[in-house]
């Protein structure tokens, strides 16, 4: 496929839609909100499909769209500290996609920093490995280890109470 060609276009377009849930996963856990989310992911869409030129290889075009939705998200909430949280609509939506144990988790998650957020995320809500992960935010492996450590040592301790 050549750069900006309508096949490549298409082919980031097909990927886009078939990790959205995902993708709406982790922008709802680093924005908790649902409007937030969705607008992170209408501008994330648009920016894949628009910077398709940009993307080096095709084999990672799934990180690479995961890092466009991370970074819209991180924007948003740089412009806008307002966000108001929904996540109880959220449980409340998608109750029947999850069991409780999934939802206490992913509540647990989102109630992290926003560093930690990301990883925990893109970990354990899309199924990236460490060195993955490493990838999509530019960090070093051994950075990503000791958030997730830091993380889980947390989680631990609040999944305990």
């Amino acid at each position: 496929m050549s750069v900006d060609s309508p096949e490549l276009k298409n082919a980031l377009s097909n990927c886009f839609i078939e990790n959205q849930k995902k993708l709406y996963l982790t922008a709802l856990a680093i924005t908790k909100n649902h409007q937030a989310a969705e607008d992170a992911l209408q501008e994330a869409y648009l920016k894949t499909v628009k910077k398709c030129h940009q993307l080096k290889d095709v084999a990672f075009a799934k990180t690479w769209i995961t890092r466009i939705v991370i970074n819209e998200c991180k924007n948003m909430l740089k412009s806008n500290k307002t966000i108001a949280t929904d996540f109880q609509e959220f449980e409340t939506q998608f109750i029947e996609d999850f069991n409780d144990e999934e939802l206490r988790f992913y509540s647990m998650i989102s109630n992290l920093a926003l560093e930690d957020k990301e990883i925990m995320t893109l970990k354990y809500f899309q199924g990236y490995t460490l060195d993955e992960i490493s990838a999509i935010l530019n960090m070093p492996l051994s950075t990503v280890k000791s958030r997730v450590y830091r993380a889980l040592e947390k989680l631990k301790s609040e999944w305990s109470d």
